[in-house]
Parts: C-alpha cells; sequence; structure tokens
C-alpha cells in the first residue's frame, strides 16, 4: 500500500522475493527471466533517507546473504550513492540514472567489500566528481556516465572505443571515451 509519506511496508520474502512478487512500498522486488531478485523502485520521487530505509529494511527482512542482484533507482530524488550498497553482497546492476548525485566519493563504506557489481549507471545526475578509490576493488564493465558535469576522470581505466579495444592511459580518461 503506498501512501504519501513514503511509509515502509515491508512484506515477507523468503528466496529473495515470492513468486507473485513482494512490494516493499513503494518499491516492487519481482524475479527476472534470468532467475536474477530485482527490486524497482525508479520514478517513485523517493529521497535519500526513504530509499535508505527501504534497503535497510530489505536486508532486515532478507539477511545479511541478500539475494538482491538488480536495485533500480532511476529517476527519483537521490543525491548520492545509498550506503546500503554495502550490504548487497549479490549486487551486480546498480541503476541510478536521472537523479541528483553529485559525487561518488572514495567513502569505502559506499559499496564495501562488494566485488560482483558489473553494471553501474549514473547518467544524467548532476556529477562534478568521481573521486579516486570511489569504487574500491570493484571494475564494472558498463559505467554510463553521460549528461553529467565531469570534465575527466582520474584513476580509471577507460577505452578509445566502445568495443573496448586499446586501453588508454589509466592515469587521465576523458570522459569522452567511458563507454
Amino acid at each position: 500500500m503506498h501512501n504519501n509519506s513514503h511509509e515502509i511496508n515491508v512484506l515477507s520474502a523468503g528466496g529473495g522475493c515470492p513468486p507473485d512478487a513482494a512490494v516493499i512500498d513503494p518499491c516492487v522486488c519481482s524475479i527476472n527471466v534470468n532467475g536474477d531478485v530485482v527490486l524497482s523502485c525508479n520514478n517513485k520521487d523517493l529521497d535519500d533517507s526513504t530509499i535508505s530505509n527501504i534497503l535497510f529494511n530489505y536486508v532486515l527482512n532478507q539477511g545479511l546473504n541478500s539475494p538482491l542482484a538488480l536495485l533500480n533507482l532511476n529517476t527519483n530524488r537521490l543525491t548520492r550513492v545509498p550506503s546500503g550498497i554495502a550490504n548487497l553482497p549479490n549486487l551486480i546492476g546498480l541503476f541510478m540514472d536521472e537523479n541528483q548525485v553529485t559525487t561518488l566519493p572514495s567513502d569505502t563504506t559506499t559499496f564495501g567489500p562488494q566485488t560482483k557489481l558489473k553494471y553501474l549507471s549514473l547518467a544524467n545526475n548532476q556529477m562534478t566528481l568521481i573521486e579516486a578509490g570511489a569504487l574500491p576493488g570493484i571494475v564494472p564493465q558498463i559505467l554510463p556516465i553521460t549528461s553529467n558535469y565531469i570534465a575527466s576522470l582520474q584513476h580509471y581505466y577507460c577505452y578509445a572505443s566502445a568495443t573496448g579495444s586499446r586501453p588508454l592511459h589509466p592515469v587521465h580518461c576523458p570522459v569522452s571515451y567511458i563507454i
């Protein structure tokens, strides 16, 4: 049940999500055709605090070895990557397009020991900086950051073409080369 105060209601979702798709109000939990657990919180006008509460309650409900693989937070009012991401060890995709994120800090508590993350999408935000060390131990296969205000990336590998051929020097990487 969704209400204007964004009250959080977590239904029991043993095993990730039940076959009828559990609702973590106002988000929807489902299992896709690949068997991945997906939490969709996109286009809900949610803020940082509400998303943090939803993730906390999801992890509380599922345990520390949460099966959540894909988290869609596109088109909300988020100003940062939620700290609860560190508690999602099986997360392979985080989608945060069209929010108000300004910085991806080197704060190691954001991603924690997360090593499975392959897709991190931060396009259409207000980002001006991705700090060195922001993705500790993570090498995303896809990192869309278009339509932001980042002039360059430091300490990241980038590629000269969309096919991923010919790595450029890792110290300085023009944004136009990020795939």
